[in-house]
């Protein structure tokens, strides 16, 4: 009678391919936060140069701009 035998397991090296993938993911993830931070950052400096160069209240503004800096507050 043949002797049967069970392949070598890959549970240890599924294991450590399962954590390096979820490391590369974290890394991911603190990337994707970051650049987050950074496009909010840079979008809220944008903001307040726009702001800085609008004009005065009482110059002459066009309508669909004269609720913006409201907007930017609610």
């Amino acid at each position: 009678m043949a002797e049967t035998t069970e392949p070598p397991s890959d549970a240890g090296t599924s294991q450590a391919d399962a954590m390096a993938l979820a490391a590369e993911a974290e890394a991911a993830e603190a990337e994707a936060l970051a650049a987050a931070a950074r496009a909010r950052a840079r979008a809220a400096r944008l903001k307040r140069e726009a702001l800085a160069m609008a004009p005065a209240e009482d110059e002459n503004v066009p309508e669909e701009y004269a609720d913006w800096e409201d907007a930017e507050d609610s």
